[in-house]
């Protein structure tokens, strides 16, 4: 583990602690147009595409990572064929980046209703095992993070 990933780890687990599944939902929903709107505003270059299908691509990735603790098999990928690289504008973009979080609170209700505690872990390649709760603020902080690339 990079000390960045040690730092992103220890920041993302200290923020869950303690929260619950509805806090948890509140903190993406709270997020989810400030990302859309970044990149509905950005203008259709080849960085801010870039950085959209990246941002979009790593929470896909993550929802498979949520699905383990649900049944899925771990599968021990990258985020690159989670990434929407069919979608060439940032107004599709934006759209997909919607969707795409919907699904992660899709998620989260699922193991809400199944009583997977939040202490559940789940591996990140870069931090390794994380609980859900410091999955949802590794996809929120990313989100926010990386879309502050993005340029009109």
């Amino acid at each position: 583990m990079t000390i960045l990933g040690w730092i992103l780890r220890r920041r993302s687990e200290r923020r869950a602690k303690g929260l619950s599944y509805p806090e948890l939902k509140q903190v993406l929903k709270n997020s989810q147009p400030i990302v859309s709107e970044r990149f509905a505003r950005g203008s259709d270059s080849g960085t801010n595409l870039e950085r959209a299908r990246h941002i979009t691509g790593i929470e896909r990735w993550g929802q498979s990572r949520l699905r383990v603790p649900l049944g899925a098999p771990l599968v021990r990928d990258e985020y690159d064929g989670y990434r929407p690289d069919d979608l060439d504008t940032m107004a599709a973009l934006s759209q997909a980046f919607s969707s795409t979080r919907d699904d992660t609170l899709a998620i989260l209700d699922q193991l809400q209703a199944a009583g997977v505690p939040l202490t559940t872990t789940a591996l990140h390649n870069e931090l390794g095992e994380i609980t859900i709760g410091a999955w949802v603020y590794y996809l929120n902080d990313h989100g926010l993070r990386e879309s502050l690339i993005v340029r009109s």
